[in-house]
């Protein structure tokens, strides 16, 4: 039997994507595969497109750290080949840090083999041939201080463009209430929106809280700003809280700087431009709503401060009238109820209480359901790769449309350039929203794997065991996109991330005829 392979792709930015990069490595592990009698698994690839490993992204929280989860978990076996286009894939990080990765993947058992130069690295290798050490020790040094040259001249240049904030907008996204004006030289107020936030400060300021402010403007009819992920539009309190604490709000814009933090990006705020914005709110307005907000916040801050999640079913239970979320409240002493979100707020659908407490012990009591109810052939897993082929021609075409209109610039064959720009933005701003989607395909694509789903539901078992709250409501949300809590029928509909959307399990939570279809 041959020895089992698997490709590891990465490459840094999503422009490379529509370059060679992708085609390049994938096409090496496939023929070094062949010309080695390995058995390439094409079912399982681990792939970090327009993911850095300067900051050890990878190795934190990409394919890379999936890759040995899989060692670990027995998915891949100790033996197996790990084929990469060359070391740096693996690693940018500093030397001493990247070699501890090699070695680290090399322990579990597992050969890595480099395909550009065709060079074998293995637990054994490393320790007793110091050549092989040190050449992986330079290569990791040339890559690093390649990404560390690339970050100061990227830093540099956001820097500059900072400083020239007040004179050109860094980027044309906006505050809701505000829109680019037709210069591009800055930003314009859309009047009808600002009156809405003027009268949030000013409800705020009259005792009314988040909620109450929410409600009112739902049962007004005011449409809220942005999209929906529900299809059923409405203000949130969430929504309000970060209108009323938004600086940008009285004209001021906070860059902020990408830092990685255990392989993770994280947003570092810089210093404060004012007046980079139109003022819909005065300072002394805005200071005396956080100061309201302040001497509220204190009362609770303690009690709050270490709350766990304490529902299993957190941002998956879904009403089943109008499809909006539905959140625990409670209505009596040491009783809890799921009602819709959209009803408490007073936005229209009627507001039905599901008692919390019988949901959780039906789903513990009838737990070997759902780790047996899986979908086994997923038609989806076929649809998301004609989606991502799709998307990816979309891409293919914008990069033409951008060659054909920068390629007159660059060759000084425009002088007013300026619609040229706005077309060039507008192209940018596709591509950016393409890619952003295609990457959301492919990790659910990656997902609907049955070999993931194994390691997935063995998680979730685990957790349903030991009825830990937290980790079942994360486990719930890896398997499932929503669970409809029917009040009706006394069902709750958990349908699968991995099936088409009519593939789902049911559960009864025997609900007795004094909760269904209870009133206010």
């Amino acid at each position: 039997m041959a020895t089992k392979a698997y490709s590891y792709l990465r490459f840094s930015t999503t422009a490379q994507q529509e370059g060679d990069s992708l085609r390049r490595q994938t096409q090496a592990a496939e023929t070094y595969a062949k010309e080695h009698g390995l058995d390439l698994d094409e079912s399982l690839k681990f792939s970090d497109l327009g993911v850095s490993a300067y900051h050890g992204a990878n190795v934190q929280t990409g394919a890379l750290s999936i890759f040995r989860r899989a060692i670990e978990d027995g998915i891949v076996e100790p033996g197996s080949y790990l084929l990469v286009e060359s070391l740096d894939r693996i690693s940018r990080q500093y030397p001493l840090k990247a070699v501890g990765t090699l070695s680290d993947i090399c322990e579990m058992g597992i050969t890595v083999i480099t395909l550009s130069d065709g060079h074998i690295y293995t637990a054994d290798k490393l320790q007793k041939d110091p050549q092989a050490l040190l050449m992986s020790i330079l290569i990791f040094i040339r890559a690093n201080e390649e990404s560390e040259m690339k970050s100061k001249r990227l830093k540099a240049a956001w820097k500059n463009k900072r400083s020239q904030a007040k004179e050109k907008p860094l980027t044309a996204r906006a505050p809701h209430w505000l829109k680019l004006n037709d210069d591009r030289t800055g930003f314009e107020i859309i009047d009808e929106r600002a009156q809405v936030v003027k009268d949030i400060f000013k409800l705020y300021l009259q005792g009314k809280g988040q909620v109450q402010i929410a409600r009112e403007l739902n049962q007004k009819g005011i449409k809220p700003w942005g999209h929906s992920k529900t299809g059923n539009p409405m203000w949130q309190n969430s929504y309000i809280s970060k209108i009323l604490s938004f600086r940008a709000t009285i004209g001021e814009f906070t860059p902020h700087n990408l830092i990685y933090i255990d392989g993770k990006k994280k947003k570092a705020p810089l210093e404060p431009i004012p007046n980079y914005y139109p003022k819909v709110i005065t300072k002394r307005t805005f200071d005396r709503v956080q100061a309201l907000r302040m001497s509220k916040e204190s009362q609770t801050r303690g009690r709050q401060a270490s709350r766990k999640v304490s529902n299993v079913l957190s941002f998956l239970a879904k009403c089943p009238q109008c499809g909006s979320t539905m959140t625990l409240t409670s209505k009596k002493k040491n009783e809890r109820y799921l009602v819709c979100v959209k009803a408490k707020n007073g936005a229209g659908c009627k507001y039905k209480m599901v008692n919390y407490r019988r949901v959780q012990e039906a789903i513990f009591e009838q737990k070997e359901r759902l780790l047996l109810d899986f979908p086994m052939d997923s038609p989806k897993r076929q649809r998301l790769a004609e989606e991502m082929e799709h998307i990816e021609l979309e891409l293919s075409d914008l990069h033409d449309q951008f060659n054909n209109l920068i390629t007159p610039i660059r060759e000084g064959r425009l002088r007013n350039t300026e619609q040229i720009n706005s077309l060039l933005e507008e192209i940018e701003e596709k591509r950016v929203s393409l890619r952003d989607e295609l990457e959301k395909k492919k990790a659910e694509h990656q997902a609907t794997a049955k070999t993931v789903l194994d390691v997935q539901l063995k998680a979730l078992g685990k957790a349903l065991e030991g009825q830990d709250i937290a980790e079942i409501n994360t486990r719930f949300r890896e398997l499932f996109s929503r669970v409809i809590v029917d009040y009706d029928l006394g069902d709750l509909f958990f349908d699968w991330k991995h099936g088409d959307t009519i593939e789902s399990t049911t559960i009864g939570y025997d609900a007795p005829e004094e909760f269904k279809n209870r009133d206010r």
